[in-house]
């Protein structure tokens, strides 16, 4: 007897505690997600190399931007892609240290970007004309994000889409 009423408190506890309602965080719920990658990209003539860090985005995910040497050998804007393509929150910070060849020189950056501005371009996407020489017009997404490095601890950040940046 003794056996049951203790098998029955459990099972009510249990059964108390799997019903209960789960609230969600209401920064993860309002956060929409895009499939996007990362990139960088350094002026030509100037290889930099970003040493430790990358992109905080909404809710605290984070995207690294360590992938090695980008070259400096194309030009200014070309993108050196990362791995990370899938569906993420955008990005919300900057906080990365990278290296300058050329400049022998260290730069660090740790700043938040406007979220709001790129939500607007991801939102919205953007109109090309299809290459088919049809003259139909297509609509796009933007796929990357791109970091690029200049001279004298310069930092822009582009949107990226195909044929438009």
């Amino acid at each position: 007897m003794n056996e049951l009423i203790k098998y029955l408190l459990s099972f009510l506890l249990f059964t108390q505690i799997s019903c209960q309602e789960k609230k969600d965080d209401k920064k993860t719920k309002t956060m929409t997600k895009y499939e996007w990658t990362e990139g960088t990209s350094a002026p030509l003539g100037y290889p930099m190399e970003v040493y430790k860090g990358g992109i905080e985005c909404e809710g605290g995910e984070w995207v690294g931007l360590s992938f090695g040497i980008i070259q400096g050998d194309d030009s200014w804007g070309a993108i050196n892609h990362g791995m990370g393509n899938g569906f993420k929150s955008l990005p919300a910070r900057l906080d990365f240290v990278w290296m300058s060849y050329m400049e022998n020189q260290f730069y660090m950056i740790d700043t938040a970007i406007d979220t709001a501005k790129i939500k607007e371009y991801f939102s919205k996407g953007y109109q090309i004309k299809a290459t088919s020489g049809s003259g139909n017009i297509k609509h796009l997404n933007y796929k990357e994000i791109c970091v690029g490095m200049a001279p004298g601890g310069v930092v822009v950040v582009w949107v990226v889409g195909v044929g438009v940046q």
